[in-house]
């Protein structure tokens, strides 16, 4: 995960969409970092296999599931080993390319999260690992996955914290104090992607809930991660046991680095 810096602080939900000019950006970002982004992302494999656990309890065999930020495809090559079937949309084509160079069989589609030019009906839709925060504005996207899901079907998306106490404490306790003050005041986030900062959006798990996917969605889980386990921490398997104890619990469950939401479409 890349460092944040000062970046102006605006209303947690904003009414407005970015404009296609910054989501060009993100895309050209992505598409930058692509051949590294796999290698970036390895210290955070822990976190990687327990979403996993959690998609392979949600999802059946033979699920047709929407990869919204699919990346160079770690989830879809995980998806497709449990028999699912899957389509792996992105806003980066490069990112795809390298999907496709590893199983050339993905059906990949290059695309906005928040305008999914898809048809057909889902079982299970997923973003992982902060795709979704790049967005100052979810409500586009929960419109379209309302929209690709069966009733019943099941969104999984996994975002950053807006409020990773643990983390805060950590930084304190470690005389980082300049860091713990920006990670409480400064929300959006810059942060680097190659050479291209990127605004990364900070949510609340409830507040998101509540005010984006309420209206098509029912809450069934909340789980954290990085509740007591650092993210790079070399030691950190050392209280692996706790932070899976506290991970789904309240109000751990709200505390992580990250944390994910299991919606269920009504």
């Amino acid at each position: 995960m890349s460092s944040p810096t000062n970046a102006p602080k605006p209303q947690a939900f904003e009414s407005g969409e970015q404009s296609d000019i910054g989501r060009n950006n993100i895309a050209a970002a992505y598409d930058a970092i692509a051949a590294d982004y796999d290698a970036q992302l390895a210290p955070a494999h822990w976190i990687r296999e327990r979403l996993w656990d959690n998609i392979d309890d949600i999802f059946p065999a033979k699920s047709r599931i929407l990869d919204v930020t699919a990346g160079t495809g770690l989830d879809i090559l995980h998806l497709i080993e449990r028999r699912m079937s899957v389509i792996a949309c992105d806003i980066s084509p490069h990112m795809l390319d390298l999907l496709q160079r590893k199983h050339p069989d993905v059906r990949v589609v290059v695309s906005d999260f928040s305008h999914l030019a898809l048809t057909g009906e889902f079982d299970g839709i997923i973003s992982t690992f902060a795709g979704l925060n790049t967005s100052s504005n979810l409500r586009s996207f929960a419109e379209q996955a309302a929209r690709l899901l069966r009733p019943g079907g099941i969104l999984f998306i996994h975002l950053l914290n807006r409020w990773p106490v643990f983390d805060i404490i950590r930084r304190i306790v470690s005389l980082r104090w300049r860091d713990a003050w920006n990670t409480i005041m400064i929300n959006p986030r810059k942060v680097s992607l190659g050479k291209v900062l990127v605004l990364h959006y900070l949510y609340s798990p409830k507040s998101l809930y509540c005010s984006v996917f309420a209206r098509h969605f029912r809450l069934n889980r909340i789980e954290g991660y990085g509740c007591a386990r650092p993210l790079h921490a070399k030691w950190g398997k050392a209280v692996d046991g706790l932070e899976k104890r506290l991970a789904s619990r309240f109000p751990f469950h709200s505390t992580g680095i990250f944390f994910s939401l299991e919606l269920i479409r009504v």
